[in-house]
């Protein structure tokens, strides 16, 4: 095992700090969920997921949640804890924990993980400062972590069961950020460009983009971003931009083209929410302060797919997060406020997406809460779905 350091300071112990039940429920609930009549088809799948509120100083329950044929079912899996969800494998929840008592003003929270089906947690000594991030690698049995003191930060992966930590001092990636691990390595984006890091043998692979990718897909396959065009309101995009992640191209000394904006809509203020490995697109719509009027009725929620984007929801109060899975499904975050912007309520929803004009979107609520919620965190653990009629099966993530 190697211990984790941060700049210079020698940690004094490695591996497990202490260890605490949570009292899993087994209690569980089953509801059937009707398809609203406007659903644009049906789908048939198997959604499994952990999700949290998050209210102003603590996080609630973690629950588990199975969403099988239009059939939800909701059961708790930890009655309380200090720390909030990060991610997730199908055996281990990872939580950020606050500590109890902090060393220096630069110690923040601390990573846990809690198993599952004992609702056993353990806090994991990756030393002084702050544990941010959380990627799952592909076998499900590490995580990646951004350890950070001040203005020094250190890449650490963590052996999810046993607690090891091994730290990647990479200088090549010392100005990039984490977005997706996946089989074939761990993707980082950074301000001219995305960067592949085998953590093997820590070779970096990088492609050279004409904007700043914030999103891969699953596997890889895509990368999407913003091009900022008004230095004076960082909300003004010149648009979103999709290309793919040709390793192999770069591999051969081939050049890639510049890629095409999908969207850019003038004064427009954009939020690219997740893309998936077919190149299709959540992102959200709004304006932004610079330049001329912007439509109302042309912000809100939008899916890109086959070279069409189309509208989901028209913002009202809306802010969405969230993450799409196959087949034009999402998992989406959404928080309502009133006309003066007070939080009125938040929903944790399954949609799925329209992708023709006219249709609307199948709403399946997860979740929801009033304003004392802030929010939910979620974690999406296993997924297949298949869309159309007769439909009972698909492809597993």
């Amino acid at each position: 095992m190697i211990c984790g350091a941060v700049a210079l300071i020698v940690l004094t112990s490695c591996g497990p700090k202490s260890a605490a039940v949570l009292s899993p429920s087994p209690s569980a609930s089953a509801m059937p969920v009707a398809s609203p009549s406007t659903s644009p088809s049906r789908t048939n799948s198997t959604i499994a997921m952990l999700y949290q509120p998050v209210y102003a100083r603590t996080g609630g329950p973690i629950h588990y949640v199975t969403i099988r044929n239009q059939t939800l079912t909701d059961r708790v899996v930890v009655q309380s804890t200090s720390g909030l969800l990060e991610t997730s494998t199908a055996k281990y929840a990872v939580v950020m924990m606050p500590r109890p008592q902090p060393v220096s003003y630069l110690d923040g929270q601390q990573l846990g993980v809690i198993d599952l089906g004992t609702g056993v947690l353990r806090v994991i000594d990756t030393g002084p400062g702050e544990s941010l991030g959380g990627l799952i690698s592909p076998d499900q049995t590490r995580v990646l972590i951004n350890q950070q003191t001040g203005i020094t930060a250190t890449l650490l992966i963590v052996d999810l069961s046993s607690g090891a930590t091994t730290p990647l001092a990479v200088d090549a990636l010392r100005l990039a950020y984490p977005i997706r691990w996946t089989r074939d390595g761990i993707i980082f984006g950074s301000a001219s460009g995305v960067l592949k890091l085998d953590p093997q043998t820590l070779a970096v692979t990088r492609i050279d983009m004409d904007f700043q990718v914030s999103s891969a897909s699953p596997m890889g396959i895509y990368g999407a971003g913003l091009k900022q065009v008004n230095p004076t309101d960082p909300r003004c995009s010149d648009g979103i931009f999709v290309d793919t992640l040709d390793w192999t191209a770069i591999a051969s000394a081939a050049r890639l083209s510049p890629a095409g904006s999908i969207v850019s809509p003038p004064n427009g203020a954009l939020n690219i929410v997740d893309v998936a490995d077919d190149g299709s697109v959540v992102y959200e719509q709004g304006r932004c302060n610079a330049g001329a009027a912007f439509s109302s009725l042309d912000s809100g929620l939008y899916y890109f797919s086959q070279g069409w984007s189309t509208q989901q929801f028209i913002a009202g109060n809306d802010y969405w997060s969230g993450t799409l899975l196959s087949n034009s499904v999402a998992v989406l975050n959404r928080q309502t406020a009133d006309a003066t912007g007070r939080p009125t309520g938040v929903e944790l929803d399954l949609v799925k997406l329209c992708t023709s004009e006219g249709c609307q979107p199948a709403v399946t609520t997860i979740a929801s809460g009033d304003a004392s919620v802030h929010g939910y965190v979620f974690s999406v653990v296993r997924q297949a779905v298949k869309s159309g009629p007769g439909a009972d099966s698909g492809s597993q993530g």
